[in-house]
């Protein structure tokens, strides 16, 4: 289940809680023993903040010094009300600005996900998918969503997840734009697509649920990121043998052999997503026999489009392009792109990915932030499907498996 929430702390810096120096309920700065009576900064003889002009609480109408040192109403040189520049109950506080966080909260039944692994940081076994999730979000992981807290209940356990607006999963965009992309766009999709898929992988994480539900974007800057690791597993170089995932997004070979293996399905998953932004189908039989004699095409892309397809989806998991290397292909040279585009997939944290060492699986969080200064706040429910996965987040959703 999930649930959309709001992080508020503080209030607005021009909060009523206390009224400005100049407010009415006090006589200006400037009054030296409080306004006569018929002030405009002050009351009325007959107002009921003040004593009318024969009470015997306070001095005649026309006295000059105000009310005598034994006046119950204050010594002379106070205004009635209070020193001057005051509000009656006392200067007014300064008030923290406020601060709202849009937050995503995922809730999983702990009796379907009963699957805790341990990973270096933590004394005990941790839920899968916060463990994953934790490795692969560490430092600069822009296209990763972003693990802000998580509680484990009796019955269930949360995860609070960022937010960001305008964004819907890749699905609903792709449905909305006719289910076919223009060829820049999807450019820059697959650019930050493969990245981040690598990203994982060098940081020791096999997402394999690789697909276009759980990608977010942003609609206003085309920026993405990853969701859902609740398929995932930590990355080996044997191959695996359990049926996890999205059938449509799998490797051939594991239908024919019982096996795959980590980084190839990765490849021809994205292979599939690109297929699919430009297509707004999944690859066929025909596309596949074109795909294996590699003259596969489609009329309105580019030559280095096609045959990033290509590329990525080969029958053979070793004639397949290297994870490492996708994000190098012609294809993404910047002459193919324009300004904005090129500043995405430019961006520092390329520089970030190039620099991790083969093999290198960078150390998790030492520990997830809690913070007890942040109050929840529900502002609507999604339920969940089977396997505990919200369908929507923002306009968009977390995938289903």
């Amino acid at each position: 289940m999930l649930q959309f929430n709001s992080v508020v702390s503080g209030l607005p810096a021009d909060s009523p809680a206390g009224p400005p120096a100049d407010s009415p309920a006090g006589p200006p700065a400037d009054s030296p023993a409080g306004p006569p009576a018929d002030s405009p900064a002050g009351p009325p003889a007959d107002s009921p903040a003040g004593p009318p002009a024969d009470s015997p609480a306070g001095p005649p109408a026309d006295s000059p010094a105000g009310p005598p040192a034994e006046s119950p109403a204050g010594p002379p040189g106070e205004s009635p009300a209070g020193p001057p520049g005051e509000s009656p109950a006392g200067p007014p506080a300064k008030s923290p600005a406020v601060s709202v966080v849009q937050v995503a909260v995922k809730y999983l039944n702990k009796d379907k996900n009963k699957d805790y692994i341990s990973i270096p940081g933590y004394d005990e076994p941790i839920p899968r998918e916060v463990a994953l999730l934790t490795l692969a979000s560490k430092g600069n992981a822009q296209e990763i969503i972003q693990l802000l807290d998580w509680q484990v209940f009796e019955k269930n356990y949360i995860m609070v997840l960022e937010r960001f607006t305008p964004c819907e999963d890749l699905s609903r965009f792709l449905y909305k734009e006719g289910n076919k992309i223009d060829e820049g766009r999807a450019r820059v999709i697959m650019w930050q697509a493969a990245k981040t898929a690598y990203m994982c992988c060098k940081r020791g994480v096999f997402h394999r649920d690789i697909k276009l539900e759980n990608f977010l974007i942003n609609t206003d800057t085309l920026q993405i990121k990853l969701i859902d690791f609740g398929c995932g597993d930590f990355l080996k170089t044997s191959a695996y043998t359990e049926r996890i995932g999205t059938e449509e997004y799998f490797g051939p070979e594991f239908f024919e052999t019982g096996k795959y293996y980590a980084k190839s399905t990765t490849v021809y998953s994205l292979g599939v997503l690109l297929f699919t932004l430009l297509c707004g189908r999944f690859p066929d039989s025909i596309d596949k026999d074109q795909m294996k004699n590699k003259i596969w095409s489609v009329h309105g892309f580019s030559k280095e489009c096609c045959s990033l397809v290509e590329a990525c989806m080969m029958e053979n998991p070793k004639e397949r392009i290297p994870l490492r290397d996708i994000c190098g292909h012609k294809w993404f040279q910047s002459r193919h792109q324009t300004a904005q585009q090129q500043k995405i997939t430019e961006s520092p944290a390329e520089n970030d990915v190039n620099r991790l060492s083969e093999g290198e699986i960078l150390p998790p969080l030492a520990s997830v932030s809690q913070s007890e200064d942040k109050k929840y706040k529900c502002i609507e429910e999604i339920h969940s499907c089977q396997n505990g996965i919200g369908k929507k987040l923002g306009q968009g959703g977390f995938g289903t498996v």
